[in-house]
Parts: C-alpha cells; structure tokens; sequence
C-alpha cells in the first residue's frame, strides 16, 4: 500500500526497489519525503510506504510573506523547517495540525498583551447659588470643586505590533 500525501493507494508491481515502483507507477518523488529508502528492496510481501510530496505554500509572519515549496507533511512541521518560534499568545491560521496542501497561505499573527496602569484627572464640578439678596447676574459659591484623579489599569492587546483591543481592568 502506498500513501501519498494522506491518500492510501495499493499498487502491484514486479519493480524489485522502492525507485524502481515509483518510476513503474508514475510518481515522480524529487523532493519528497519517503517512509522508505529508494534502494530498499521489495519483497514478495509487498510494502506500505507513504510519501509526502513536496508543495509550494505561502507563509505571512513578522511582516514578511514569503513563498517556499515544503514536503513537510503539516503547518506545525512548515514553521518549525522554517524556523518559525511561537509563543503562547500567537495566532496561526490555518491551525498547526493542517496538512500542508499546494497554494496553502499560512499567517502568524504576534499576539501581544500589555497591562498599561495610568492615573487620569477626574473633573469637578463648583456649586452656585443665587439668593434675594443679589442681583440677578450674580451668585454666590457654596461649594468649591477640587480636582481628583483615578489610576485605571487597562491591558492592551496589539496583533502584529498595532493596537486592536483595550479593556479596563480596574479602576481606583
């Protein structure tokens, strides 16, 4: 039984290597990545194999896009041949266990949360009141504002470096 990138196929053939099979059944292999040694013999048993071919796909991470051609068999394995780190926080679409596939787009997106604490000017406000005694235009303050402040924590997410979401966490 031979795999091919995940589809599962029983070929009979009188090829006595694996290249040999592979020529006799059409499947032209450069590149890809094979279960089986190309020198390794076939015997009367037969032999199951798979083969991941290699496909062109388009990676977008740290503001580079780049097209590669792959035989890794997932978007996990493409990162990792790329030499791609994550974190906890990042994003990949399509998901890690996504078998590559050919034209396939993978994105990272940088997931970055911030816990931001500022202290901001609360406004106040000044009570008047007019009594008999005054003229009309004027008034008399009873009660003077003052200016108060609050600290308001907010954690700040940023996708890929620009702010996309802020939420208040507290307030004091």
């Amino acid at each position: 039984a031979l795999t091919v990138d995940g589809v599962t196929k029983e070929y009979w053939t009188t090829a006595t290597t694996v290249d040999a099979a592979l020529t006799d059944i059409g499947i032209r292999a450069e590149g890809a990545v094979l279960s089986a040694s190309r020198s390794q013999a076939l015997g009367r048993q037969g032999l199951a194999m798979s083969i991941t071919l290699p496909k062109k796909v388009t990676l977008v991470a740290d503001k580079k896009t780049r097209t590669v051609t792959s035989s890794s068999p997932t978007v996990a394995e493409l990162l990792t041949e790329l030499k791609v780190t994550l974190d906890k926080d990042d994003k990949i679409s399509p998901a890690v266990t996504t078998p590559l596939t050919q034209g396939l787009k993978v994105v990272v997106q940088r997931i970055t949360v911030k816990e931001v604490t500022a202290t901001e000017a609360i406004a106040y406000s000044t009570t008047k009141q007019k009594d008999s005694s005054m003229y009309t235009d004027q008034s008399k303050t009873i009660k003077a504002g003052v200016n108060g402040s609050k600290t308001v924590v907010r954690e700040k997410t940023y996708v890929d470096g620009k702010l996309s979401k802020t939420k208040v966490l507290k307030t004091t």
